[in-house]
């Protein structure tokens, strides 16, 4: 099932400046920072990441496909992306055969997005050209990662 972000939040969402501070977990995910779109109660629910990330990746996403992260881990994740390709890049999160999608990033544009437990990110290249993300990530990353071709849902 194929849906967009859910209604409620979509007026907490924001899309970064920087790679820096991390939400509470909740059953979405949701995009965090500083934009002056996110209300002033959503940021003083963020916390700040501690430390450096747990991994760093330069993903190269080929035309026509999407590459999946996690799905089924014990506990959340925050993934910080950056759009570093000349095309522009989906990203969605799945959970329990539903899928939100949460934000495309253009060109050189950045967002922090907090995944919950048992969630994947999915990174996805509509495009007949390369992507490339630089992802940084906090929390668990021993779990499964694949590139899928996408399909008309």
């Amino acid at each position: 099932m194929n849906r967009p972000f859910p209604l409620a939040l979509v007026g907490s969402m924001v899309l970064a400046a920087a790679c820096s501070s991390l939400p509470n977990e909740k059953s979405t995910p949701e995009l965090v920072g500083g934009a002056s779109t996110s209300s002033d109660a959503h940021r003083a629910n963020a916390r700040q990441p501690f430390g450096p990330p747990s991994l760093r990746s330069g993903l190269r996403i080929p035309p026509g496909e999407r590459f999946v992260f996690a799905g089924g881990q014990p506990s959340g994740f925050v993934v910080c992306a950056t759009n570093e390709g000349p095309v522009p890049v989906a990203i969605a999160a799945e959970l329990g055969g539903e899928r939100f999608d949460v934000a495309t990033l253009g060109p050189g544009e950045k967002a922090t997005v907090a995944f919950v437990a048992q969630q994947a990110a999915i990174f996805e290249n509509p495009s007949n050209r390369e992507a490339r993300v630089r992802a940084e990530v906090w929390g668990p990353t021993e779990v499964g990662m694949r590139y899928v071709p996408m399909t008309n849902e």
